[in-house]
């Protein structure tokens, strides 16, 4: 049972890397997606047909990211920066003025 699931979850990314690189090379040839794009896309289609189980949660972190976060994985990334800058300045006033805890 263990050894089918997997040879069915390497058929599916391997079909979902054939859709999706087929998906990028019609929006790059009708200008829908620029080719950097497509060769991010590209480079996390090869990580997660190629690292296995490692490559492959880092393959469907990435797209998830790009299916379901407004602005992508880019944007998330920024976010993710973003959001833990202002933590770490929250945690230095809050030193600051208890007298350095």
């Amino acid at each position: 049972m263990a050894v089918s699931s997997v040879k069915g979850l390497k058929g599916l990314g391997i079909a979902g890397a054939i859709v999706g690189t087929g998906l990028d090379v019609y929006g790059v040839s009708t200008a829908k997606i620029l080719p950097g794009k497509a060769m991010e896309n590209g480079v996390f289609t090869a990580i997660g047909l190629k690292g296995g189980w490692p490559g492959a949660l880092i393959s469907v972190a990435y797209f998830g990211l790009e299916a379901y976060y407004t602005g992508g994985a880019n944007q998330a990334t920024a976010d993710y920066s973003s959001a833990w800058s202002q933590h770490a300045q929250s945690w230095k006033q809050i030193k600051m003025e208890s007298g350095g805890l």
